[in-house]
């Protein structure tokens, strides 16, 4: 369990990628993940404990051993969602995020002034990379993508849903509207916030 009274022990990537980038605000932001499954794969992401074979990639590339960024950036099996992620993070700043390599993933998870959404996009990126590099029948990774976002969003709103006192839980609602630009972005379906 977190105890704020102790220094966290960090993992060798933790530490290379906090001496360059930091990761301030990397553990505190999946805590605000509502959607406990990508909550869950994130810390798993940020603390190197993805599971997968570090011996040379079945791809055939020249790289020795198999890494994060091989497989997130650079392997060919399957296709890459870091362009959806773009134009998703287009609707929340003013100009475009660069997504190239591993150290830009650390470096805009763990930015305070990059939005909390955009945060989520790109980690909703990974996860789709992810699967759609692992997980056959090689779904293309802009499905998944587009329903990561969808899971994470809909999570949001059942989370606004869940507050007792009824303007609270209507003043929660309209910030979930706002947070996910409804209906600009996304369109209520029942319960569910769903990517346009």
């Amino acid at each position: 369990m977190w105890n704020p009274g102790r220094a966290p022990k960090w993992t060798d990537k933790q530490i290379e990628k906090t001496n360059s980038v930091g990761a301030n605000y990397i553990f505190g932001t999946i805590r605000k993940i509502k959607w406990r499954q990508l909550a869950f794969f994130s810390w798993k992401y940020f603390q190197g404990a993805l599971v997968f074979s570090r011996a040379k990639c079945e791809c055939g590339s020249a790289q020795g051993k198999n890494t994060h960024q091989h497989v997130l950036f650079e392997c060919p099996i399957g296709d890459f969602p870091w362009d959806d992620v773009v134009e998703f993070s287009s609707n929340f700043l003013e100009s475009p995020i660069c997504l190239e390599n591993e150290y830009d993933i650390w470096h805009l998870s763990n930015d305070a002034e990059i939005p909390f959404q955009v945060k989520l996009a790109i980690m909703c990126g990974i996860r789709a990379r992810w699967f759609t590099r692992w997980v056959p029948p090689n779904t293309p990774s802009t499905r998944l993508f587009q329903k990561y976002l969808t899971e994470v969003a809909s999570a949001d709103l059942d989370a606004a849903n869940t507050v007792h006192n009824e303007e609270e839980r209507q003043q929660a609602i309209t910030k979930v509207y706002k947070r996910w630009h409804v209906p600009e972005l996304f369109k209520l379906k029942y319960t569910s916030l769903i990517l346009r």
